[in-house]
């Protein structure tokens, strides 16, 4: 499921209909995806490269949630946006 806006983004620069939007090579080899742990290793070797701390996938979705909820978006739609399938999850994340 890819949200309306990220769609639009996708079509725009012509990303694959089908397929992983981020594929893995392994030996040379095409097939599977990035991993979770694959791109949160190259994101801290990124940011360490420029001196940044702290920095990783789950702080960028930390950050996707928190960020909302302090601006005034409900509860429940950022319950939606993390997967969780009660609030009092998103409550405990966010809090």
């Amino acid at each position: 499921m890819v949200v309306v806006p990220l769609q639009a983004f996708l079509d725009k620069y012509e990303f694959p209909r089908s397929g992983y939007l981020f594929p893995a090579h392994h030996d040379g080899l095409r097939g599977g995806h990035l991993s979770r742990q694959g791109a949160d290793w190259m994101l801290r070797q990124v940011c360490a490269s420029v001196g940044l701390d702290g920095v990783s996938t789950h702080s960028f979705r930390r950050s996707s949630a928190t960020n909302p909820y302090r601006n005034g978006e409900p509860m429940a739609k950022i319950c939606r946006l993390l997967g969780y399938k009660n609030l009092t999850m998103t409550a405990r994340y966010i809090g």
